[in-house]
């Protein structure tokens, strides 16, 4: 299924484009040992069009730190009906497992043809419903539950940067965590 999304994500492409960029704006709850603890993250999510490959930036502005995983996902596409699609994608594995996260596609400008400066796009979502939880057994050998609610935002200026500079999603996670370390941010 994930071959099969990223073929319909770069057959809708109108030309070559490498990335997707999107902002992420997430809440965590974990609950268990007697207490409920609340975190909120943000940071970014990148897409690759062409393999589906995804690195998932988390930042933890209070604490001034981020950690980088590279997350399993399974993609899907349905149509509810002849003028929309829904994507949805779920993350299998990481620090999201159990996540899963809902959009309705849209046209979205992610570079420019070289030659005659016109505009290419994608079809994907403008932004993500994510959601999900998992049970776990922490370091401490109690259960808790691992709530996610939140959003991913597409983050245009990012990625038609990116596209236009022919980086690939390596290249854009190592820029985009060079400027938190930059500022102070710690990676953990």
């Amino acid at each position: 299924m994930k071959l099969l999304l990223a073929l319909v994500l770069a057959w809708s492409v109108t030309a070559q484009a490498d990335i997707l960029v999107y902002k992420n704006v997430l809440s965590e709850t974990r609950t268990g040992g007697n207490k409920t603890q609340t975190f909120t993250a943000t940071g970014w999510t990148v897409l690759d069009l062409d393999t589906l490959d995804t690195t998932t930036i988390l930042v933890d502005a209070l604490h001034k730190q981020f950690s980088v995983s590279y997350p399993t996902v399974t993609g899907y596409q349905v149509s509810p009906s002849k003028f929309s699609t829904n994507t949805l994608i779920q993350f299998t594995t990481d620090e999201l497992e159990g996540a899963s996260a809902k959009g309705i596609n849209s046209k979205l400008t992610i570079n420019a043809d070289a030659v005659t400066k016109k505009p290419l796009y994608a079809q994907a979502p403008f932004s993500f419903l994510v959601s999900g939880n998992r049970p776990y057994t922490a370091d401490d050998g109690l259960d808790y539950l691992h709530e996610f609610h939140g959003s991913l935002i597409f983050d245009g200026v990012t990625t038609l940067a990116a596209n236009k500079s022919a980086t690939d999603e390596s290249d854009e996670v190592d820029k985009l965590t060079q400027s938190l370390t930059a500022k102070g941010y710690v990676q953990n």
